[in-house]
């Protein structure tokens, strides 16, 4: 809920629900858009797997090396982080780039 000094400002809840269908839409409608062909289809299938790793990357490099007050995060690999969250998410956007791969090599046949 909006607090009176910021209306505009949405609680974190919300925010996380954003970034949740953000990270559902995006690579939906990107793999859909990319995936032409069959041939492009595997293409862009192991193109997702890129994108992946590389979201990995970017949450454990954006990560702080010392604990700042993260009750749920566990230090793996030098940094205070939470590899769950960052799997399921990087596995939801995967999941979501696979079914826009099918939607956009189908719709293109």
């Amino acid at each position: 809920m909006p607090s009176d000094e910021y209306p505009y400002v949405a609680s974190p809840g919300q925010n996380g629900c954003v970034v949740f269908a953000l990270i559902l839409a995006v690579p939906l409608v990107v793999a859909t858009v990319v995936a032409r062909t069959v041939r492009r289809t595997r293409a862009v299938a192991v193109l997702g797997l890129a994108v992946v790793a590389g979201f990995i990357l970017w949450a454990y490099l954006g990560a702080p090396t010392t604990a700042q007050g993260c009750s749920d995060c566990r230090e793996l690999f030098g940094r205070w982080w939470q590899p769950n969250v960052a799997g399921f998410l990087a596995l939801c956007g995967y999941v979501a780039w696979l079914a826009g791969t099918g939607l956009g090599a189908r719709r293109r046949r």
